[in-house]
């Protein structure tokens, strides 16, 4: 039996080796010698497999619960002080133990997942073929499965289905999936969202302690302390704002059009009797710098291009005062450079790409001190994304690669 990416959702990569196995099983070799035999035979034994693990993951997949732990547990916000956020929002996760900046605490699989994108001529049909995807999606899932989900927060209360429905409150599923769902990725082939039934419930800060990322090498998602938390405290990441370094006001206006909410955590609130807020101040210095940055760099690479060595080194130097004094920035703001949030990586990134385009000697390499430079910052970016993705991801390994590219200059 050939099993398609419709049979479930969740396991596209299983389910093409599989079509792909039968297939072969299906037409083996030509031929009666013992060899083609022997052949046939491993095609078949190996399309069994495939079929068996398949079958296993759609399994799995429709039968997912909360991931339990010691080490973490949801808790009522309405019950318990919190330290992250003055208001009630809800359900949140509480940690149980204490953790240190960069360690791992949880990784889950999605128990949804939906494309991103429909081929629709309109909107309206947009959202139309999107919420059938969502309850195809839905439908499949065991019916505890189903009771987990429409347990979750619906910040869409009023949207609605375009097919008819069975189960009580499955007309809620679309909003409960807007409400709940991560992006997984942008690439064209993994540009879906995916809903899990633990990490949804962490909730949000401005200045969060933890870092959620998509591992598309583990097909699951993790989150990791980026800072250290101690046994009581609340878990929080943030729902993010495209990376946009943005003040209270434009923080609460996205949070409120994208999740109906008005964040009360402490970055919002920290402003003083007169309502004078540094915190907004450094936000907007940093949107500002994280506009101009670019800019400067491209203004760099084409003096370089074009030969003018000095022009490009000088305008790469502005970026690095500029990169430096982000950093200081994010720091005195408490996110720290070694967190692995989504502030700082770029940053850094930012200060390695000048530090390619400084002065170069007669031949046209890089100067020690300029490698020495370069090296530096992709070093703390390196720091910073085991930090918040752990040790292993494929962005880890593409960072150290690219360290080791830098040449050494023996003098």
């Amino acid at each position: 039996m050939t099993v398609n990416d419709d049979d479930f959702g969740c396991f596209g990569s299983d389910s093409e080796e599989s079509e792909v196995s039968s297939q072969e099983s299906v037409n083996p070799p030509t031929g009666s010698s013992s060899s083609d035999d022997e052949q046939r035979r491993r095609l078949l034994e190996d399309a069994h497999m495939r079929q068996m693990a398949t079958d296993a993951a759609a399994a799995a997949h429709r039968n997912r619960r909360p991931v339990i732990s010691p080490d973490f547990e949801v808790f009522d916000t309405s019950t318990a002080a919190n330290s992250n956020n003055d208001c009630n929002r809800g359900m949140g996760l509480r940690s149980l133990r204490k953790y240190s900046c960069g360690d791992e605490i949880l990784r889950e699989h999605a128990v949804m997942r939906v494309p991103n994108q429909q081929a629709a001529v309109s909107l309206e049909e947009a959202k139309a073929m999107h919420s059938v995807a969502v309850h195809q999606s839905f439908d499949r899932l065991s019916a505890e499965t189903k009771q987990f989900v429409l347990e979750l927060a619906n910040s869409y209360p009023s949207t609605t289905t375009t097919q008819a429905v069975e189960q009580p409150g499955q007309q809620e599923i679309v909003g409960v999936y807007q409400t709940n769902s991560f992006r997984l990725g942008e690439e064209e082939s993994n540009n879906c969202g995916g809903l899990f039934l633990t990490i949804c419930r962490i909730n949000h800060s401005c200045r969060p302690n933890a870092n959620h990322s998509w591992r598309a090498d583990l097909q699951a998602k993790t989150v990791y302390a980026t800072q250290d938390i101690d046994v009581g405290e609340e878990i929080c990441i943030t729902y993010g704002t495209s990376g946009e370094c943005l003040d209270t006001a434009g923080r609460r206006a996205y949070l409120s059009e994208r999740f109906s909410f008005e964040c009360g955590c402490h970055m919002c609130t920290e402003s003083d009797p007169q309502g004078n807020n540094d915190g907004d101040r450094r936000m907007n210095e940093l949107n500002s710098r994280q506009q101009e940055i670019p800019l400067l760099l491209a203004t760099a690479a084409a003096a370089s291009s074009d030969t003018d060595e000095a022009g490009g080194g000088e305008t790469a130097e502005r970026v690095l005062e500029s990169v430096e004094r982000c950093l200081l920035l994010l720091r005195e703001q408490g996110f720290g450079t070694t967190a692995g949030g989504e502030y700082v990586k770029p940053i850094l990134h930012y200060g390695y790409q000048a530090c390619l385009l400084l002065r170069r000697d007669s031949r046209g390499r890089l100067l020690e001190e300029s490698e020495r430079r370069a090296r530096s910052y992709l070093n703390q970016e390196l720091l910073a994304t085991k930090n918040g993705e752990g040790i292993e991801s494929p962005n880890v390994l593409k960072l150290q690669d690219l360290i080791n590219s830098i040449p050494v200059t023996v003098r």
